[in-house]
């Protein structure tokens, strides 16, 4: 994967340390322009093409202006938040709640997002957004954040609708698909043989073959079925009862042997 050099990266205005983006804002009142060839890059070139960006730990210093992120998703309400700092005095928050359907990834987004809107809007100088982090324990910036995160969560109306990835609106049609067909499954008059051993729908393949399939749904061979559809003597030949699933399984002597074999237990 190719990457710019370090000089290249500072000189457009770009750094960045573990989830840190430091934004020299001497270019940043221009980046919304079409004409800023970092912005053009940024966003239409494919990923392999854009700047390489290097993980490392981040020794963080509070003096300066540091904008903290963070996402939170609890009991199906989603939400985001951003904290300014000022030379480790906060000085400033937003809070942004989200649609239920979207994730706690995409609220993280979201947050980023807010900051970099804040910079340019505002037009701030050396500004670093710093993401959230695993690792942020004790960090004053990175706490307020997490809280006021939390904090959006709870609020009555919506701020933003997010529109959801195609991999996350699959999941929830997959979801929905399943509640009707396990509604329908359940009501359903046909079948009953199927329900009494399958009661809950999934889509995970079953093993079975011939027989078995025969046994399952009470179609095949079996006499019951041959009476119903053709006429013929649905007795069993033992000639106790009914040739059906049931008695095959657990009552016909013919198979006796089988039984003593397989469930002596």
């Amino acid at each position: 994967m190719g990457g710019t050099s370090l000089e290249n990266r500072r000189s457009k205005g770009w750094w960045h340390k573990t989830g840190a983006f430091r934004l020299f804002t001497s270019v940043v009142p221009s980046i919304h322009t079409e004409t800023t060839p970092f912005l053009t890059l940024l966003f239409t070139s494919p990923p392999w093409n854009r700047f390489k960006i290097s993980w490392q730990h981040f020794d963080h210093d509070i003096s300066g202006l540091s904008i903290y992120t963070d996402g939170s998703k609890f009991n199906n309400n989603t939400g985001c938040a951003l904290v300014v700092f000022r030379d480790g005095i906060e000085v400033h928050h937003l809070l942004c709640k989200l649609n239920p359907e979207a994730t706690v990834f995409l609220a993280e987004l979201k947050a980023i997002e807010m900051a970099v809107n804040l910079v340019v809007s505002q037009s701030m100088v050396n500004a670093e957004i710093i993401s959230d982090s695993r690792a942020h324990v004790d960090t004053a910036g990175n706490e307020a954040a997490d809280a006021y995160a939390k904090l959006s969560v709870g609020n009555d109306s919506i701020d933003c609708k997010l529109e959801l990835p195609k991999a996350i609106l699959k999941i929830f049609l997959q979801q929905d698909t399943l509640q009707q067909w396990q509604v329908g499954w359940n009501s359903s008059l046909k079948g009953r043989a199927v329900f009494d051993l399958c009661p809950k729908v999934h889509l995970k393949r079953l093993h079975g073959n011939f027989y078995i399939n025969q046994l399952i749904t009470g179609h095949g061979a079996l006499a019951q079925y041959q009476g119903k559809f053709f006429g013929k003597d649905d007795f069993c030949s033992c000639g106790k009862a009914v040739e059906d699933r049931l008695h095959l399984v657990f009552h016909c002597k013919r198979w006796q042997g089988l039984r003593d074999k397989w469930f002596s237990a």
